[in-house]
């Protein structure tokens, strides 16, 4: 039987991009093994040195038949394109997040996943080697670009050659097991939660301004629970208010029992290149409240409350409690449509048929 060797990038585990890598590649890889094709696949992870514990869970079924290799070098350093020749030289690599790497000349075949096009936008000059790099595979070498939704297969279209190889692979979600949990709430006050970051595209400061603005008004009734990481924001940046929580990172664990407890979530982000926040509220019946960005609508629909980018549009949504609930039939289309297993099968026929 051929052998094929195939290494697969998985140095970011955290956030929500390692949400994908931790949640699909795992089956990816089953699937590769357990392939009864013509070829014997020989499949080396690489991961960050101090992720090592966390790769042998996420990879235990598979792990006397994959072989990790460890690296100090982050996935987002320009030594990457020195370093990667060491592994990647006639070789199928495979990308789910976008890095600058030798890979891209030297490889057999790269699958590379772009989340979204956001970095291009915002820091061109700090991210054109990237954008350089992604030309030079679609170009000379007609590498294989996965896109998990049709908003950024098509704003990444925009901005690459013709002949570039993009193709559609939506995003999955972990919680589909999760239930909505009765939760009383005897002081009658309303908790929201927002799960993200400070960056300026997340747009958390609407949010931010309109809990200041119905804590004026009503006291403590309205709460805000915020997950995520504040990143290097200073302290004096940070809007303040009674009402208003800031909760820090917690682990997927957590957040599974966490998110049933609140009224909504609010989703007040200006660009995103999928949502997962949105689909796992949904799984579980939590309403979401967002703005009526496009591939959200194309995404979700109408199953989400959306608003105008403004205190006063937020302050009414919440101050009515008018929501919409995603029913069970919006759930089983979801359940179905969205799938890590669908999305690892994708990758997998790209790869078998290299």
């Amino acid at each position: 039987m051929k052998k094929k060797v195939i290494f697969i990038d998985c140095r970011y585990l955290h956030s929500g991009l390692g949400t994908v890598v931790s949640s699909m590649i795992p089956i990816l890889v089953k699937k590769l093994l357990n392939s009864k094709l013509k070829y014997d696949y020989k499949i080396y992870i690489l991961i960050m040195k101090k992720d090592k514990s966390l790769a042998k869970i996420l990879f235990k079924e598979s792990i006397n038949k994959i072989e990790f290799i460890e690296t100090f070098i982050s996935p987002f350093s320009i030594l990457n394109f020195i370093s990667g020749f060491r592994y990647s030289f006639r070789s199928i690599f495979l990308i789910p997040h976008f890095t600058i790497s030798a890979s891209f000349l030297v490889s057999k075949k790269v699958i590379i996943m772009v989340h979204d096009i956001l970095p291009f936008r915002e820091n061109l000059a700090k991210t054109l080697p990237y954008l350089l790099s992604l030309k030079l595979a679609a170009i000379f070498k007609n590498h294989i670009i996965i896109c998990p939704s049709r908003f950024t297969k098509r704003k990444l279209s925009s901005i690459l050659p013709k002949r570039a190889k993009i193709k559609l692979a939506y995003n999955g979600c972990s919680s589909a097991s999760m239930k909505k949990i009765s939760f009383s709430n005897q002081e009658n006050n309303y908790k929201y939660l927002i799960i993200g970051n400070l960056k300026p595209h997340k747009n958390i400061n609407l949010a931010l301004k309109t809990m200041q603005a119905l804590y004026s008004k009503y006291g403590n009734k309205y709460k805000l629970d915020i997950i995520g990481s504040l990143f290097k924001t200073k302290k004096s940046e940070i809007l303040i208010s009674p009402n208003i929580n800031y909760l820090g990172p917690v682990s997927d664990k957590e957040l599974v029992l966490l998110m049933p407890k609140y009224t909504a979530l609010i989703f007040p982000s200006r660009y995103e290149g999928f949502g997962l926040p949105v689909l796992e509220s949904i799984l579980i019946k939590l309403p979401v409240i967002s703005l009526r960005i496009e591939v959200l609508i194309e995404l979700f629909g109408e199953t989400l409350n959306y608003i105008d980018n403004n205190v006063e549009s937020l302050f009414e949504m919440i101050e009515k409690n008018n929501l919409i609930v995603p029913n069970d039939e919006v759930i089983k289309t979801f359940k179905d449509k969205y799938s890590w297993d669908k999305q690892a099968l994708i990758f997998y026929k790209e790869i078998v048929t290299i």
